[in-house]
């Protein structure tokens, strides 16, 4: 209180808080009443009574009486308060007993309360002491109510007879559930230490009938108990529970004083409860208001930030509402559903479990998918994951999937320093020696670590310090030397971010009768280790201790030696990320990667040279990315960050066909001009400093590789062939002197043939021809058929043959509809496995045969299959792994941290777009009315900003990132950025000639308008898919929407006006759009009236709109009861369509309506190259039939051509009965016997081969539609198959009758 009778602002925070606590109060009552309901159930157990929870009243219990036709109903009231109650707080409760009193005097009244009762009537009433005056208190408070309820029936009733059926109990709230867990063990024997789930799923059934109103009796308590005991069971036999720990902060043993947390370990629960760690609130409050919003929040920062401590903290404030649990372990993907059934069982009891993952590493790899797992089955899991930032790099997995989640990123700010001093003094926990925290704050500010900061504030020196001396008692003592060695292995392993086996560390350690295992708990006990998952793992206590305790017992010992003597030790699937951290973490160089070559020898399996390659591959391109880091992101500021870091990678020149990649000089050739991002794009190139391979570490690494395996030329074809062939064709690329061909004996490879992989065989091949080419050209002539019917076998082709005349080869194979790859991905595909491995044509050639079905006519006549491809063609794509790996580890420094981040990027831009298509609208009109104009300024700054926007990568979180999961980003995405946003930007550089009416330039303005207006809704649809799914910015998405299709739509009219319009001073803005909705009236028009002759005969439903496509424009029609399989009725409505030939259409748009007025799902699209076919034809003008432009192009119907009708159809997808099996089953049937044509005077031991694989899936099939047609049809097909099986044939004309007797039957 401040003089003069004044409060001060904390006590007027104080006097409202307490003015407004009537919601805490509330609440308290309705847990009040759920707890009394559980007791009152519990206590009468086995009485055969039955409740109804919030009937009538709070409880209606009824009693079932014995040799008694009725029963006995006593309603209760459940009452909670905070204050002192007097007399008038018993009116309404009276009121609602005299309701039911008045229908049924029979029945029974109870109050059930807990508060103090002021002394007088009220008292008098609840103990039955009733005199005079309060009988007349009582009678005149039930006359009163009577006068406000005239309207009930008063007649037979009796005051002394209510009064009587009144009973008050006053049941203590903090009692309750003490007094529920007793009869728990006194009624139902339970004697474990599970009473709280018991008392849960008691609680969570009764809230259950509460919110239902229903009635619960014996035989559900029995019930829900039963079910508990099960649960409890089938938990304790659950393998998850072994790695879940429930994170108990009520355990009072934990309440002992043990400051080693400021001996800089990581935090255990008995730190939290005793409030060791300073609260640091903002970043708290943060947290938990991410986990309110999130299912997922990921503390994400560097080592001796605080993670797990605000993880623990934040569980700890959150224990009241949520339960919350670690897990331990999770990296088998066998596991997630057991964890998923451990915490059903706990939602089941009323829990709302909080799921930390601390320290997220390839333990815990599979958090992605059990995320997804748990959010598929209840919104009440939260989740915390704490995560380093490298870490998160490579274990994140695809995020596209995690529906709400949120980044909490760290780090120790000045204020946060002053406030964690401020309280370290208050709980006088300050070193002697600090006295202030400025001074402090300054020695750590470099790496701002909180563990540091901490440590020098409570100790007086840094934590490196601390350690030093430490380490120095340690090695004195008599088991020095090995705790030492552990201590050495551990926390390196532990700096690059990897755990060892214990059981194998203690292997390597095995001296004499010494107590390992004491050793290694002695070390835990001191702070300097820590031991994990039932001794499986041994790891550091943190990073920050674990590099100040490399760093002092390395003074004296090579960094090398440790990193080599524990990479055995170091589990497989930490391999690769070791690999890479070792391109860092220690000064590498010909000796350490000799030793390491020899250190990870293992015939069986050389796995790990191929880890080793990629791992210390990309870490090698990243320290070239860091040292050119500002040439990058030059280049991506100007959008030419993809082109530059494919123009400076080394694997772009192919030497064996003299041939390098030259892609910004060419582009130079096409787009002059010396102010072009092109040549400031040449300018970076030129001022990076190209690698030199020769001094990197991939290059050491391969030296030595190389050098060993040249050893092991007699051991190379009883060894691991896959990894082999692998490591083969990187040596060579790395450098053509890490030639292993010349290891090779091509004669004893394919001796074993069988034995190997195509591709393993196809690089060792591809290797031989570059560096042994002699030998390669000498096997190749003396055994070509060989290596042709090998590739034909294992591509599963029809044939392979080379042609002299022009030194071609050629390969045909079977492509069947049920192949989802398509024809231009199999001929690919193929082709670069046989130029791989025969390398020497000019040309490679590739060809599909398919079936020819006659349902519909004229399909298509392209065929994607029909490849020619010359051999440069071919070679220049097999260093996609290497250039692939170069450019994803150079972009994954361009990412969002977040699908919130990236989808706030582009919703910037989206919003951007909208304001200058605004703003150049505005601006036409001033240029149409002759007005002055002032926004030029503006205009060109957000153009700018907007094109280095558009241009810039920004790359969706994970996406393509090295040793991750690829395709994070949803597919579509590319086709969205192509064809609106970089559209958009070449709008932008055609606007000022659009403007100025200059025809090109106009020209091209309006083919990039056309793609934008044409792209507009899929753009939406594709960012409101991902805003949905991972419910982020969906209200800001819609409003964006909303101002997209109206702006647009007001810039589309105004730019078609001011394109055939003059400036004019009596203009109005007014008129463009009604100019505008004429001008498209009449092309609709025309169109309707061209296919006149067409409505004469059919019956047309015309539309209300047309539909563009990219460029391209679409005059959508239905047509009424016509069978679209109909070649002659086709044939007439084509012919009577020939008039549309007048409209500006691209194509006619032809859809079928059933009887039920549906639309088929398949339309066709018409040409107009197809319509002058069909005019010149009927005017005897010769035609050219082989063009692709003139066929009738089947199209699937889709919702934005449904759109252009008034109506709202549905589309009709016709039931198959699984005729797609049948249809299948035909294909197959005509494949056995084109391959027996091909076959005929071929490999036949290659024919049965493959005729049994088509055999057996033929007859799986027909299982599966053996009862889905009569008898006689089934009976039938099989008939047909066992006589194709038996060599008839099976033509085209066969397989077309085949599939039309079953659409018939259909």
């Amino acid at each position: 209180m401040l003089k003069g009778g004044c409060l001060t602002k904390k006590e007027n925070i104080k006097l409202i808080e307490d003015a407004r606590k009537g919601g805490q109060v509330a609440l308290t009552g309705y847990i009040y009443q759920l707890w009394y309901s559980c007791y009152l159930i519990l206590s009468e157990l086995n009485k055969g009574n039955t409740y109804k929870l919030e009937g009538i009243e709070d409880i209606d219990k009824i009693e079932s009486i014995e040799k008694s036709n009725y029963d006995v109903f006593t309603h209760i009231q459940i009452k909670y308060s905070d204050i002192k109650q007097n007399a008038s707080f018993l009116k309404d409760i009276l009121k609602n007993f005299l309701e039911i009193y008045l229908n049924d005097n029979n029945r029974n009244f109870m109050l059930v309360y807990d508060f103090e009762v002021s002394k007088g009537h009220l008292e008098n009433i609840i103990n039955d002491k009733l005199d005079d005056k309060s009988n007349n208190y009582w009678k005149k408070t039930i006359k009163n109510i009577k006068m406000e309820n005239d309207s009930w029936n008063w007649d037979n009733f009796n005051y002394n007879d209510f009064i009587s059926k009144l009973r008050f109990k006053r049941v203590s709230g903090e009692k309750l559930e003490r007094n529920i867990e007793k009869l728990l063990i006194e009624k139902l024997k339970i004697t474990t230490d599970n009473t709280s789930l018991y008392i849960n799923a008691l609680s969570s059934l009764c809230l259950m009938k509460m919110k239902n109103r229903e009635i619960i009796n014996d035989k559900d308590i029995i019930s829900i108990m039963s079910n508990t005991q099960r649960e409890i069971e089938k938990g304790s036999n659950n393998t998850a529970a072994k790695f879940i720990n429930r994170m108990n902060f009520i355990n009072n043993d934990y309440k002992s004083k043990d400051n080693s947390y400021y001996e800089g370990k990581k935090p255990n629960i008995s730190d939290i409860i005793n409030k060791l760690p300073v609260n640091r609130e903002s970043l708290e409050n943060q947290i938990i208001e991410s986990i309110e919003d999130n299912r997922v929040t990921v503390i994400k920062a560097s080592s001796g930030q605080g993670k797990t401590t605000l993880a623990y903290q934040v569980a700890y404030k959150l224990s009241e509402s949520y339960t919350p649990y670690q897990i331990m372990w999770c990296n088998d993907s066998k596991e997630l559903f057991n964890i998923l059934d451990y915490f059903k069982v706990r939602v089941k009891f009323g829990e709302k479990p909080l799921i930390i993952l601390d320290n997220l590493d390839v333990q815990l790899k599979e958090w992605n998918r059990l995320a997804q797992i748990l959010q598929e089955e209840n919104y009440q899991y939260k989740i915390i994951i704490t995560t380093r930032e490298d870490d998160w790099y490579r274990y994140s997995g695809d995020l596209s999937n995690i529906k709400l989640l949120n980044i909490v990123d760290l780090y120790l700010s000045s204020e946060e320093a002053c406030n964690i001093y401020n309280v370290l003094d208050q709980n006088s926990m300050l070193h002697e020696s600090i006295d202030n925290w400025e001074d402090s704050y300054k020695i750590i500010e470099t790496k701002k670590l909180l563990i540091e900061y901490v440590y020098l504030l409570t100790h007086g020196e840094m934590l490196s310090q601390r350690i030093d001396t430490q380490i120095s008692e340690l090695l004195k003592e008599d088991d020095g030397a090995i705790k030492g060695d552990i201590l050495r292995k551990v926390c390196f392993a532990d700096k690059c971010g990897v755990r060892l086996s214990s059981k194998k560390l203690l292997e390597t350690l095995r001296e004499g009768n010494t107590d390992l295992g004491s050793i290694l708990e002695s070390l835990e006990n001191e702070y300097l280790i820590r031991i994990k998952t039932d001794d499986i793992y041994v790891e550091g206590l943190h990073p920050v201790r674990s590099q100040h305790i490399v760093d002092k017992l390395h003074k004296y010992y090579s960094l090398e030696n440790t990193a080599l003597e524990i990479v055995n030790l170091i589990d497989e699937s930490y391999k690769s990320k070791y690999y890479y951290s070792l391109t860092y973490e220690i000064e590498t160089s010909y000796k350490f990667y000799t030793d390491l070559v020899h250190k990870i020898w293992d015939e069986n399996n050389l796995s790990s040279y191929v880890d080793a390659l990629k791992g210390i591959f990309s870490g090698s391109v990243m320290k070239y990315y860091k040292y050119n880091k500002n040439i990058f992101d030059d280049a991506n500021e100007i959008g030419g960050l993809e082109l530059l870091n494919f123009e400076l990678t080394p694997f772009s020149k192919f030497n064996e066909i003299d041939k390098s990649e030259d892609t910004l000089n060419e582009l130079k050739k096409i787009m002059p001009g010396s102010e072009s991002n092109i040549d400031n794009l040449i300018k970076l190139r030129d001022s990076a400093t190209n690698i030199e391979i020769e001094n990197t570490d991939i290059y050491l690494l391969s030296k030595c590789i190389f050098e060993f395996f040249y050893t092991k030329k007699n051991d190379l074809f009883t060894i691991d062939l896959d990894s082999f062939s692998t490591i083969m064709y990187w040596l060579f690329r790395i450098d053509p002197v890490f030639n292993l061909s010349q290891n090779i004996s091509l004669e004893e490879l394919w001796s074993n043939i069988d034995n190997y992989s195509i591709e393993a065989i196809s690089d060792i091949m591809y290797v031989s021809w570059m560096g042994n080419k002699e030998s390669y050209l000498s096997f190749v002539n003396k055994n070509l058929e060989v290596v042709l019917t090998f590739l034909r076998d294992r591509t599963k082709s029809l044939e392979i043959y080379k042609k002299e005349i022009d030194n071609s080869i050629h390969v045909r194979y079977l492509l069947l509809s049920s192949n989802q790859i398509g024809g231009n991905e199999e001929s690919v595909k193929r082709l670069e496995i046989i130029c791989k491995t025969l390398p020497i044509f000019d040309t490679y050639c590739a060809e599909s045969v398919k079936p020819s079905i006659d349902i519909l006519p004229n399909l298509t006549k392209y065929d994607d299959s029909i490849k020619h491809m010359p051999v440069k063609n071919l070679i220049t794509r097999f260093n996609r792994e290497l250039n692939s790996l170069w450019k994803d580890t150079i972009l994954s420094n361009y990412e969002a941290k977040s699908i919130k981040e990236w989808m706030v990027y582009w919703h910037n831009i989206r919003k951007d777009i909208v304001y200058l298509i605004d703003l150049y609208t505005k601006l036409m009109y001033k240029i149409l009315s002759k007005k002055r104009i002032n926004e030029l300024n503006r205009i060109n700054d957000l153009e700018k900003s907007l094109c280095n926007r558009i241009s810039k990568e920004y790359r969706y979180p994970f996406q393509n990132r090295p040793f991750v999961n690829k395709e994070s980003l949803p597919e579509g995405f590319a086709g969205i950025e192509s064809d609106y946003f970089l559209k958009f930007k070449n709008l932008i550089n055609f606007f000022e000639g659009f403007l100025n009416k200059e025809e090109r330039n106009t020209n091209l303005f309006f083919i990039n308008l056309k793609y934008i207006k044409s792209k507009l809704k899929d753009m939406q649809t594709y960012f409101n898919n991902i805003s949905l799914n991972n419910e982020v910015l969906i209200e800001e998405h819609s409003l964006v929407c909303i101002d997209e299709e109206e702006k647009f739509n007001k810039f589309v009219d105004c730019c078609y006006y001011y394109q055939t319009h003059n400036p004019d001073k009596y203009f109005n803005k007014f008129q463009v759009n009604k100019w505008y909705s004429k001008k498209y009236e009449e092309k609709l028009m025309n169109a309707k009236n061209s296919l006149i002759n067409l409505s004469l005969e059919f019956n047309i439903i015309f539309p209300k709109k047309d539909i563009d496509d990219k460029i391209l424009s679409s005059y959508p029609i239905i047509v009424s009861g016509v069978d679209p399989t109909d070649v002659s009725r086709m044939l007439n409505i084509l012919y009577k369509s020939i008039n549309f030939l007048e409209t500006d259409y691209d194509y006619l748009i032809i859809l079928f309506n059933t009887k039920e007025n549906n639309i088929f799902n398949l339309g066709y699209k018409v040409t107009r190259k197809l319509l002058e076919n069909i005019k010149n034809e009927v005017e005897g003008i010769e035609i050219i039939s082989d063009e692709e432009t003139a066929i009738l192009f089947p199209i699937e119907v889709t919702e934005k051509i449904m759109d252009s009708f008034n109506n709202k159809y549905k589309v009709y997808y016709k039931q198959t009965n699984n005729l797609d099996i049948i249809y299948e089953v035909g294909e197959l049937l005509w494949a056995i016997s084109t391959f027996r044509e091909f076959s005929q005077y071929n490999d036949m031991q290659y024919l049965d081969k493959e005729l049994k694989e088509y055999k057996i899936t033929i007859n799986e099939n027909l299982k599966k539609i053996e009862y889905d047609f009569s008898n006689d049809i089934y009976q039938n097909i099989v008939r047909i198959c066992n006589e194709v099986f038996e060599g008839e044939n099976f033509s085209n004309q066969d397989l077309n009758i085949f599939i039309n007797n079953i659409i018939n039957y259909a």
